[in-house]
């Protein structure tokens, strides 16, 4: 398909491959579809046939009445085991009305490196099944290369709330009668009179799609930011 390379769909749309590196998942509408597709790649690959999924890309994929419910556990607590203080849990991603604002050059970084390894390893999760963390990992990754004590409390603070949300994921449970729907929200101006601008997109009741980040250029309002 044009928007994806990795996904392949069949003439009349009833069955789907999706491909990664040598791991793929295939659904089709009936048996004898997804069964006629295990015998074509069979000719040309030799397969390693599991019916159905129980993990997809480091994703554990758990059947629930309707449809699936998508989580990391084993990622979240490798975090959580290597990274977290494990002083306080807390009910939010970030302190509330929170700033971090970006430390001159000349500040020394406090552990640079570590600050880089978390925000790479929550980059991960967040991307996968948390959009409720996007924007505070967006936010402390804009610290990553001078981060200061501040910003080592704040993402400890982020962790915190990973250990609280550890078994928070993503349930897919399809309402056909629901059809697509996006919140957009937008910051005006801000540090370096950057709007910082967030969505979510919906479709049939499950969140497809997700993003936070800073806008490149300046925004006239909030309305434009969105």
């Amino acid at each position: 398909m044009p928007y994806d390379l990795s996904l392949y769909v069949n003439a009349s749309k009833d069955a789907f491959v999706w491909v990664n590196v040598d791991n793929s998942v295939v659904v089709a509408k009936d048996r004898q579809i997804m069964d006629g597709i295990k015998d074509a790649l069979a000719v040309s690959f030799q397969l390693k046939w599991k019916d159905g999924i129980s993990s997809i890309v480091g994703i554990h994929v758990s059947p629930i009445p309707g449809g699936y419910f998508l989580s990391q556990n084993v990622a979240t607590n490798n975090i959580l085991n290597r990274r977290w203080s494990g002083q306080l849990s807390h009910k939010t991603p970030l302190p509330a009305n929170i700033t971090l604002p970006t430390l001159p050059d000349s500040h020394h970084p406090i552990c640079r490196n570590n600050f880089l390894s978390i925000i790479g390893s929550l980059s991960y999760v967040i991307n996968a099944i948390r959009p409720d963390m996007c924007f505070a990992v967006k936010m402390l990754a804009r610290h990553q290369k001078n981060p200061g004590a501040e910003h080592w409390k704040s993402l400890q603070h982020l962790l915190g709330y990973l250990k609280h949300t550890a078994d928070y994921g993503i349930r897919l449970c399809p309402d056909p009668l629901i059809g697509i729907k996006v919140s957009s929200d937008a910051s005006w101006g801000g540090e370096f009179s950057r709007s910082c601008h967030s969505f979510v997109a919906l479709l049939h009741g499950c969140v497809l799609s997700w993003c936070a980040k800073c806008l490149i250029t300046v925004a006239a309002s909030s309305c434009h930011a969105e």
